[in-house]
């Protein structure tokens, strides 16, 4: 026969083992919304950026300025194609 307490500890013991196991499973269960905070986030970051980016070609602003001076695509591209191109090389080297 058991002692009056040890009845009462093995009954607590298997009453919060069925409490932390049932609050294990809930903890488990798939949210039906698993990206809720990424939708809100894009919302937010959303709401705050341009509707329609300017476009890199349509004349109305140049990409860069050296000294005031406006830098045109047209003088850029192929600097940026050929620095572009010499990266490409160098890891097609060291590969």
């Amino acid at each position: 026969m058991l002692a009056p307490n040890q009845g009462t500890c093995s009954l607590v013991t298997r009453v919060l083992a069925a409490v932390l196991a049932t609050g294990a499973v809930s903890a488990c269960s798939s949210d039906p919304l698993p990206t809720r905070g990424l939708e809100r986030a894009d919302r937010v970051v959303g709401a705050q950026r341009p509707r329609t980016p300017p476009r890199a070609d349509d004349g109305s602003r140049p990409p860069a300025l050296l000294n005031g001076e406006p830098i045109t695509w047209s003088e850029l591209r192929p600097i940026l194609a050929e620095a572009a191109g010499a990266e490409a090389l160098q890891e097609v080297a060291i590969d």
